[in-house]
C-alpha cells in the first residue's frame, strides 16, 4: 500500500539551507519563492534543523542562503534519533563519517516527529527515500504539489 503524504499545512516542514541558494534551477527557485509566500501568509511553517544552523558559517554557504535562513525557526533535537543509523543508510558503501552533517540534518528533522525534509540534494533523496515512514524527503516542487493536492481535496 502506498503511504499518503501528510498535509504540509499541519506537518512539520524542515528545510535544508541549500534550497535558498541563488544558483538553483528556475523551477525549484520559483517553488521556494512560493513556499516563502505561503509561510508569510501563515499557511505553512518552514523550520530549519538545528544542525543546519552550524552550516551557515561555512564559507561555501551562499549569501542568499544565509540571509533566508536568518528568519526561520530552528529545531532542537528532542528525541535520541541515532545519527549513526541515518549516516550508515546515507553513505552506503562510502567512507564512514563523510555524510555525517547530512545525516545529522535528517536526524534533527526526525527528532520532532518527522513530516517533511525539503532538499535539493539528490543523494539524500535517493538513499533515504524509504528510510523512515515518518519523514518525507522532497524537493520544493514536490512539497508544493503535496500542498496543492491537499488543498484541492478540501474543496
Amino acid at each position: 500500500m502506498k503511504r499518503r503524504s501528510p498535509d504540509p499545512r499541519y506537518a512539520r516542514v524542515s528545510v535544508d539551507s541549500m534550497i535558498f541558494d541563488d544558483h538553483i534551477v528556475p523551477e525549484q527557485a520559483a517553488a521556494v519563492r512560493r513556499l516563502v509566500e505561503l509561510e508569510d501568509a501563515g499557511e505553512i511553517l518552514l523550520v530549519m534543523p538545528a544542525s543546519v544552523k552550524g552550516e551557515l558559517d561555512h564559507p561555501n554557504t551562499s549569501a542568499a542562503a544565509k540571509a533566508a535562513a536568518i528568519d526561520h525557526i530552528y529545531t532542537i533535537r528532542i528525541d535520541p534519533i541515532p545519527v549513526a543509523q541515518v549516516e550508515l543508510a546515507l553513505r552506503g558503501n562510502g567512507e564512514p563519517g563523510r555524510h555525517l552533517k547530512d545525516a545529522t540534518h535528517i536526524a534533527d528533522a526526525l527528532s520532532g516527529g518527522g513530516g517533511y525534509f525539503v532538499t535539493l540534494d539528490g543523494r539524500i533523496r535517493t538513499r533515504l527515500a524509504n528510510f523512515n515512514d515518518q519523514l518525507w524527503i522532497v524537493t520544493p516542487v514536490e512539497l508544493l504539489a503535496a500542498y496543492d493536492r491537499h488543498l484541492s481535496e478540501e474543496t
